[in-house]
């Protein structure tokens, strides 16, 4: 009869782990040991123009997720991946110096700036998805501080409304409404509130208010069949399609709240909208640059926009040729390190 005894040894830690934490290694019958070295899934911050000119931004490759400009534009938040999650962490454009803001276990991830760049918002949790919204201050003085969690409605902050209101996503545990979009406003007395903004069978997904405060996106469907759609805010109405139904998500105002910038997995596309009371018009989309980057059907938005018409990207390096290393006669390594009692 097999039995674990003793404690766990580190044999080597270098492997790569995937987005998915998968160790990309494999261990033969014959004592060989094959694994891909880590950072093969590695990505880098690019900035493009609208005409598909690139400029890298200057930072050492990582597991970037979900980068976010500061108001001022000198600084970029961004969720770094690890295996145990993921963490927040701060660039200064600058200075050409990141800083590590989170340590927890856990996932840490969604970073949003709050209006006067101070602090950043972001998601924590210790499953599968975000639970908990907290914020860090973008120095580094402070701890990381929770702002507002409740058991029977995980979620997620996602964008501002004004500057003391984030729309948020919330996930209905009793399985009644699957995802639903609601307010998060902080009080004189510094406590959060939530209230409901759209709740609907089905679910909805990444509500982004405009920079102006009268229109608010969002997305519905499921994967495949996902849909952008538009809405006047605060008095929310019935959704206006922007995209047509597939892959479509990733929604980003332009600073203007004249244009909305979304993803297909294929190409960055454009859509020009307008309001006049109730009624939102939206003009056909047209593609901005054919979109070779990161991408992911589900998870947070992976770029941003700067204030100069830029677009922050993840490019990918995993499409960069690499190698994998092959260690024969490993296992007899491996008595060596975790000897038999």
């Amino acid at each position: 009869r097999l039995e674990v005894t003793g404690e766990p040894v580190r044999v080597r830690e270098e492997v790569n782990v995937t987005i998915a934490d998968e160790a990309q290694a494999y261990g033969g019958m014959d004592g060989t040991l094959i694994y891909v070295p880590r950072g093969a899934d590695d990505r880098t911050l690019v900035w493009v123009d609208r005409d598909g000119t690139e400029t890298p931004v200057r930072a050492e490759p990582a597991k970037y997720r979900a980068p976010r400009l500061s108001p001022d534009g000198t600084r970029i938040a961004v969720s770094i991946d690890n295996v145990e999650g993921g963490n927040i962490a701060m660039l200064d454009l600058r200075e050409e110096s990141m800083q590590r803001l989170t340590s927890r276990p856990g996932l840490e991830g969604v970073p949003m700036w709050t209006p006067d760049g101070d602090r950043i918002v972001f998601a924590y949790g210790n499953g599968t998805r975000p639970e908990e919204v907290w914020w860090v201050a973008a120095d580094g003085t402070d701890p990381p501080e929770r702002l507002w969690a409740d058991p029977m409605r995980p979620g997620m902050a996602q964008s501002w409304a004004d500057e003391r209101t984030m729309l948020i996503n919330t996930f209905d545990v009793t399985g009644q409404t699957d995802w639903d979009i609601g307010a998060l406003t902080m009080g004189d007395d510094g406590r959060w509130t939530w209230t409901p903004v759209l709740q609907e069978p089905g679910g909805q997904g990444e509500p982004m208010a405009s920079p102006n405060g009268r229109l608010m996106t969002y997305l519905t469907g499921e994967i495949g069949t996902l849909r952008i759609m538009v809405t006047p805010y605060p008095e929310v109405a019935r959704g206006t399609p922007v995209s047509a139904e597939g892959t479509a998500s990733y929604a980003r105002w332009s600073l203007d709240s004249s244009e909305l910038f979304y993803r297909t997995g294929r190409e960055l596309m454009a859509a020009k909208i307008d309001v006049e009371g109730e009624v939102v018009t939206v003009a056909s989309p047209e593609m901005v640059f054919e979109d070779p980057y990161f991408f992911r059907e589900f998870g947070p938005r992976d770029y941003d926009l700067a204030s100069d018409g830029r677009f922050l990207m993840l490019k990918d390096e995993s499409s960069v040729p690499r190698w994998i290393n092959v260690i024969r006669h490993w296992a007899e390594g491996l008595k060596e390190l975790a000897p038999a009692k």
